[in-house]
């Protein structure tokens, strides 16, 4: 007995492809606006406390679908919050260096309770800037966010504040 081969027939289009072109063919538009209508009402019919199953009945779909839509909802919302969260994270970042940068003519006062207090303040200004980047926990590592000039003004405030608390201890 003879076992027949497919031919491979790759001059024919398949059924989902556009002829000539090897793209998927595009959905009209009046079937994504009824597929990401229907996402939306499957992610209310979930907030409600459905389950997938009732979900799909509501909406004459099988319970996979609707929690493919369901997830499909989530993602887009995830999507849109972290793309606000690092725009709120950015302004925050600008907003904290400019609060450094009006520290240093007080970070060069040679008055050593201004230059302290202004020392205080970048210590907690960096502190908060480093919350804002991930991994950001090691002293070095904030600083690194800070420009040469600024970072070498506080390293100087820095030093300077520590001899002082050496002389006053009597070391």
């Amino acid at each position: 007995m003879k076992i027949k081969r497919r031919k491979n027939k790759t001059t024919t289009p398949q059924k989902n492809r556009m002829p000539g072109r090897g793209r998927p063919r595009k959905r009209d538009i009046g079937a994504q606006l009824m597929l990401q209508q229907r996402s939306r009402e499957a992610l209310k019919l979930r907030q409600e406390g459905m389950s997938y199953y009732r979900i799909g009945e509501e909406l004459g779909i099988d319970a996979a679908m609707a929690f493919q839509d369901v997830n499909k909802q989530l993602k887009k919302i995830d999507e849109s919050l972290s793309e606000e969260t690092e725009k709120l994270r950015r302004l925050e970042l600008t907003r904290l260096d400019r609060l450094l940068e009006g520290l240093k003519p007080a970070l060069k006062s040679k008055d050593y309770y201004e230059r302290g207090m202004a020392l205080d303040k970048a210590i907690k200004i960096m502190d908060r800037r480093a919350k804002y980047i991930p991994g950001m926990d090691a002293p070095s590592q904030v600083m690194g966010g800070l420009d040469d000039g600024l970072k070498s003004v506080v390293e100087q405030a820095g030093q300077e504040v520590l001899l002082m608390l050496k002389r006053l201890a009597g070391e």
